[in-house]
């Protein structure tokens, strides 16, 4: 069957610090690890269920809502070979707050179907300090 994989994100930290407001491009490579050739195929944001923590309070935020906003809520991922890697890159705005955030990306089909509803979305996941 059709395996999705991460490769790694091409940014060397596991959680980047950014500033308020700071907007930024955040890249991942992901690697067709199954038989099919991915065609049509996109990340599109979830942004649902996000954990905000602001000092030591947790807070959920409402379904599809996010202070670490997208430019785009959908990006096209390149054609891929099985075996083979791509880089998807979006650019993203951080909140006008001090905080630490997360946001999530699954793949779709050219119909808007979840390529692999079971297995882990792709996230940014960044500390907003202060100027």
């Amino acid at each position: 069957g059709d395996v999705f994989g991460i490769v790694r994100p091409m940014l060397s930290l596991d959680c980047l610090a950014v500033t308020v407001n700071e907007e930024f491009e955040h890249t991942w490579e992901i690697c067709n690890l199954g038989s099919a050739i991915w065609e049509g195929r996109r990340l599109v944001c979830l942004n649902g269920n996000v954990i905000t923590l602001h000092g030591r309070t947790r807070s959920s935020l409402p379904l599809l809502q996010s202070d670490l906003m997208p430019v785009v809520r959908e990006i096209p991922i390149p054609n891929c070979a099985p075996g083979s890697s791509v880089h998807v890159g979006v650019t993203l705005r951080a909140p006008a707050f001090a905080c630490t955030t997360t946001s999530y990306w699954k793949m779709v089909d050219e119909s808007g179907a979840y390529c692999y509803p079971g297995l882990e979305e792709v996230f940014c996941k960044v500390h907003v300090v202060g100027r």
